[in-house]
């Protein structure tokens, strides 16, 4: 079950290939990847199915729900990429 919440999301195609460059510079510090944009957790398991699975299944819940078994909090949220 997910709850249907856009976020920031990194592909890993797009970030891979900078981050090796930045490697053989030896650049170092904390570095934030992310693409521009929001996806939801419907978004992406919707690509899933067309492309990787027709029969995968799944459902949404509330925070409220997910909170109940969830250990800790869950943060969610959209980065600014400008």
């Amino acid at each position: 079950r997910v709850v249907n919440i856009p976020n920031s999301m990194t592909i890993l195609t797009e970030m891979l290939p900078v981050s090796l460059v930045m490697s053989k510079k030896k650049l170092t510090g904390v570095y934030n990847f992310t693409n521009p944009g929001a996806i939801s957790h419907n978004e992406i398991l919707d690509l899933y199915k067309k492309h990787i699975d027709p029969d995968f299944w799944y459902e949404n819940f509330t925070e409220e729900e997910q909170a109940k078994v969830l250990k800790a909090g869950r943060s969610n949220n959209e980065l600014d990429t400008t």
